[in-house]
């Protein structure tokens, strides 16, 4: 019995230590087990971009998450109708987004509505001497475009993903369709006559149209040849170009002119309108770039000009394209897009780049681009800023402009590429709009009134010049800082 009475303590003894080590492990594990995150902690991320998802970043917002697990992204991919608008409606009913894309053309509408990025973000911390946000988008990106992210106090309003620019598009079979028709009138012009006298004729405008203008004066001496006329009607156009309501990129190819003619249409320091005001040339003389700039494009629209071969009766220019109607278009990356989707079938053409004044002088283009900023209504702006950095990096912004075909913004990939239209990006200029659609407005107002005769081109652009003063002065007095009221004591 004794035995048994012995053994029967022993179990109970080895029972409670066993109860005793399993209450201890039960008390560890239930401390160090990770806690579900409430939604208290749950910082929402809403990433808004134009017409594109998460596809071409996926690993990167998995990579964060996993860094960064209290984070829950939300992509919010809308369509390019009202897309600022929906916007500014959500920001206002502060349902973000915190990262939101901008359009390059309109970030100065929405000053208000974003955070300059805090000083040091973009900084290697490993380097010695951390470069300033300035200098990490001076360092990597084209100057016009890097010039452009920089608020009045010279902060950085946002990081850009992708870049596009202005391009001539051209249909070289329409082009060679012309050619053999001038061909066949110099044949009957020239029958009976030495082959000599033909090819004296012939060759000179067989080269010139071999390839695309690369002047604005080779654009003139194309239209010699192309431009078919059937009384006052334009039955074939070399470009469609001249007027404000049916020419592509109207404003921001008469910019580009004024770029190339020397004027730079708003003072360095956004405070006034300068493409108005004549310039003194290199013997002395008095040129007058903004008027040289207009009278040159509405040319293109003038029926008492040599050049004249499109006007606003003749519809959509892209149609026009298509249909083998006009030879050349300037646009962005949105005409091939435009292009792709009305006309699929039509794929004969070809892009390179903007003719320019001369071959000898550096060349440009315009250039536009999607910002990412961050939002006044962000959940968290530290994660927000956070991301954003990881978000813009170069890996990212070649994925995010390659996946809508566009290019990326880093300067040293752009001069490595092998398209000459990606390349000329590098020396691009942007357009600084106070108010993008007032802005737009002003500018094709001045076009019309040039065409239309009410106003001669130096008063035309008089007008746009005040307009745009009024514009640049709102824009100061909305961005000034709010007084802080002083107690009294």
């Amino acid at each position: 019995m004794k035995e048994v009475a012995g053994r029967i303590i022993i179990g109970v003894i080895i029972l409670l230590i066993l109860v005793g080590l399993g209450v201890l492990l039960s008390n560890t594990i239930r401390k160090t087990t990770t806690k579900p995150k409430t939604a208290a902690e749950t910082i929402y991320l809403r990433v808004r971009r134009m017409d594109q998802g998460v596809d071409a970043v996926r690993s990167t917002v998995s990579t964060f998450t996993k860094a960064n697990p209290t984070v829950t992204f939300e992509f919010q991919n809308r369509p390019a109708l009202n897309y600022e608008e929906e916007a500014i409606n959500s920001l206002s009913a502060k349902l973000g987004p915190d990262l939101w894309s901008i359009p390059s053309d309109s970030l100065f509408d929405h000053e208000s509505r974003i955070t300059t990025i805090p000083a040091g973000t973009f900084a290697d911390p490993k380097a010695k001497s951390p470069e300033s946000n300035q200098q990490y988008a001076a360092r990597n990106f084209p100057v016009g475009l890097a010039s452009h992210l920089t608020s009045d106090t010279g902060e950085i309003l946002g990081m850009p993903t992708n870049l596009d620019s202005l391009r001539l598009y051209y249909n070289s079979t329409v082009v060679s369709t012309r050619l053999a028709e001038i061909r066949k009138e110099l044949t009957e012009q020239f029958r009976g006559s030495p082959g000599s006298e033909f090819d004296a004729a012939y060759q000179p405008i067989r080269r010139l149209l071999a390839t695309p203008p690369k002047t604005w004066s080779d654009l003139v001496e194309h239209d010699k040849y192309l431009t078919k006329r059937d009384g006052s009607d334009i039955t074939f156009s070399t470009i469609a170009l001249g007027t404000a309501e049916n020419s592509v990129a109207a404003v921001d190819i008469l910019h580009l002119l004024m770029y190339q003619n020397g004027t730079s249409v708003i003072g360095d320091d956004r405070a006034r309108a300068l493409f108005h005001i004549p310039i003194q040339g290199p013997s002395g003389e008095l040129i007058r770039p903004g008027e040289n700039a207009l009278d040159f494009y509405t040319s293109f629209a003038r029926p008492d000009k040599d050049t004249y071969t499109w006007n606003a009766d003749m519809g959509d220019p892209i149609q026009a394209f298509a249909e083998g109607k006009v030879a050349y278009l300037i646009g962005y990356q949105d005409v091939r897009n435009e292009l792709a989707k009305r006309y699929p079938k039509f794929r004969n053409f070809e892009t390179t780049t903007v003719p320019q004044v001369n071959t000898y002088d550096t060349p440009t283009t315009v250039i536009r681009f999607n910002v990412e900023s961050v939002t006044r209504v962000a959940s968290s702006s530290k994660v927000a800023f956070a991301f954003q950095k990881t978000y813009t990096n170069e890996e990212n912004a070649a994925a995010l402009a390659s996946e809508v075909k566009l290019s990326t913004p880093y300067a040293k990939k752009l001069t490595t590429n092998s398209s000459e239209v990606v390349k000329l990006m590098v020396n691009g200029r942007t357009i600084f709009r106070p108010e993008r659609a007032k802005y737009n407005d002003l500018f094709s107002r001045a076009i019309t009134n040039s065409l239309s005769n009410e106003l001669s081109t130096s008063k035309a652009l008089d007008v746009a010049a005040e307009e745009v003063n009024t514009l640049l002065t709102e824009r100061k007095l909305r961005n000034q800082p709010t007084p802080v009221p002083t107690k009294k004591v």
